[in-house]
């Protein structure tokens, strides 16, 4: 290179350095809009001696400014992402002062809000006001210590700022999985043992979007079998869940609680810690947990949708399909239930002018392998499944119940159980208890053995009754494994005051009006027997009731 040539790259290069020293440091963290989209900002006063987004006792306080004014729609928040270093260290509790304002060096903010910082990571979510314009955000940290002359670099403790998004509403308190979550003014505290979570101020959730619901997020631990937590609207009654033995995550509709906005509060009763208590617009891994009674109660979803899908909040790998009315059920399902589980049909695939006018179920439930067999066994054969079909296939797939590897259709986990909105109220509520516990002998391995163990040890002449009454219903009598299930969720499906009539009375004066003859075998049977079907149903309660809170005839908490 030339003389002339090294001298004008020097006077280049102190150009780019002056340059980059007057301009505004890179933020070094993504400040995102409702969609995912990156916003343009910069830091502003007072600037900081390094990149970055860190603050601590030498830079305790920072601002950033967008390149131009957001404008928030209704029913969105501002999560802020802190990631917090070495907090011990610090002489006291570190807070961060949140404050938005419409101003560009953070002036005249209209939110202020504290954070007492947690770490290592927390999430602080604060309210947006859709008629103020968001121009800026500042963070300043209180309960600091003077910095060592060495600055910012040298400090025993930092903070740094992650990311900041604009995200669904939510307003709440959530400890897990992953970093802590918590909104402007919520309380967690311990009273008498007991923990609370006040919400001081929710928005009515039936106004922030409408054509979008807002759930209830409810998470607590282990420690509660027998007792139950309340949820305290403003102005209204408590709301009171059973609690399950293990604890467990479940998603409450905001109306059948009482909540309508305003103040809301959790109480958990002594021992059981809380984990989550959040209003907002959920994610569909949590939006979907249901408890019994949510499904139960909860009104159609989008109109002329097929059904509405849940995941049982006691065991989440288990799908709920809640069909619009039986043809609808039936298009997704009858062909299955006959491969399955229908005596004569097992193992076929039947076209529809096969199943012509054929009664399936009223409701139906399917574990993993037998759906993976049915459909592989449809690949494979080229057979013509119907579109409600594939599309079940799809979602069965998405969801981790079924695999697919090089094309073909495996087992996954968990398992596919469905009731219909044709059903009366009171059969809606037996299909689905009765549904429910097969999904607990598939899923629940130690259940499924005991089961099995109990119908392998009964005796050839108390088990004539059931081989009769099973048979009967249409199930392959020479299916074991089915037999168990079934006589466990039919012994479930009420409650056990009703157990003894449901088999003594009603089923038999079914089966006696097209077999009369059996008429004499069956009183005989009953004189001994009678008494086994209470006895039999108080023991399978006990166990699941044991292990899961859930009781003969009552599966919902609420």
């Amino acid at each position: 290179m030339s003389l002339p040539s090294l001298r004008l790259a020097a006077i280049l290069a102190g150009l780019l350095f002056v340059s980059s020293c007057s301009s505004p440091l890179p933020p070094g963290f993504p400040w995102k809009d409702a969609s995912g989209k990156g916003l343009a900002f910069s830091e502003v006063l007072p600037r900081s001696k390094a990149a970055g987004s860190r603050l601590g006792p030498a830079m305790p306080s920072r601002t950033w400014a967008l390149a131009e004014a957001h404008q928030a729609r209704p029913g969105f928040s501002l999560a802020l992402r802190l990631k917090a270093g070495n907090l011990a260290s610090a002489s006291r509790p570190v807070e961060a002062q949140v404050s938005l304002s419409s101003s560009k060096d953070g002036s005249a903010p209209f939110l202020s809000a504290p954070h007492r910082l947690k770490g290592p990571e927390d999430i602080f979510i604060l309210p947006l006001d859709p008629n103020r314009p968001l121009r800026s955000l500042t963070v300043s940290l209180t309960g600091t210590t003077p910095a060592s002359p060495s600055g910012l670099e040298e400090d025993a403790w930092a903070v740094e700022v992650l990311g900041i998004e604009e995200i669904p509403a939510w307003t709440g308190f959530q400890l897990g999985p992953g970093p802590l979550r918590i909104s402007a003014g919520v309380s967690v505290f311990r009273a008498s043992g007991e923990d609370h979570v006040l919400i001081p101020d929710s928005p009515d959730p039936a106004g922030l979007n409408p054509g979008k619901a807002q759930g209830l997020l409810v998470s607590y631990g282990p420690g509660g079998a027998g007792r139950s937590l309340q949820i305290i609207p403003q102005g209204g009654k408590p709301f009171l869940v059973k609690l399950r033995p293990a604890g467990l995550t479940t998603v409450i509709p905001p109306a059948i609680c009482g909540v309508t906005g305003g103040r809301i509060e959790l109480i958990l009763p002594k021992g059981v810690e809380v984990r989550a208590f959040a209003l907002g617009y959920l994610p569909e891994e949590e939006s979907e947990l249901a408890d019994f009674g949510r499904i139960l109660r909860s009104p159609p979803g989008q109109p002329g949708r097929d059904y509405d899908l849940y995941r049982w909040d006691l065991m989440p790998s288990i799908l709920i399909f809640d069909f619009r009315d039986y043809a609808v059920q039936d298009l997704y399902l009858r062909r299955l239930a006959f491969f399955v589980e229908k005596a004569g049909y097992k193992g076929r695939l039947m076209t529809d002018e096969e199943l012509g006018s054929l009664h399936s179920w009223n409701a139906h439930d399917y574990r993993p392998e037998d759906l993976a067999a049915f459909f592989e066994l449809a690949r494979t054969k080229g057979f013509p499944l119907n579109k409600e079909e594939l599309a079940l296939r799809s979602l069965l797939v998405e969801r981790g119940v079924l695999r697919q590897k090089d094309q073909a259709y495996g087992p996954g986990s968990g398992a596919l159980i469905s009731i219909s909105r044709e059903s009366a109220p009171y059969l809606r509520t037996m299909f689905l208890t009765h549904e429910s516990t097969h999904g607990i002998f598939f899923a629940d391995s130690e259940y499924r053995d005991y089961i099995r163990g109990i119908w392998a040890a009964m005796g050839k002449e108390e088990k004539w009754y059931w081989l009769l009454f099973l048979g009967w219903k249409e199930y392959d009598t020479s299916n074991s494994y089915l037999l168990a299930n079934e006589y466990q969720a039919y012994l479930l499906q009420q409650v056990l005051p009703l157990v003894t009539d449901y088999f003594t009375k009603i089923q038999p004066s079914h089966i006696l009006e097209n077999h009369k003859e059996l008429q004499p075998k069956l009183d005989a049977w009953m004189e001994t027997w009678k008494d086994s079907f209470a006895t039999r149903a108080a023991a399978l309660d006990a166990w699941v009731s044991a292990k899961y809170g859930f009781q003969a005839g009552k599966g919902a908490s609420y």
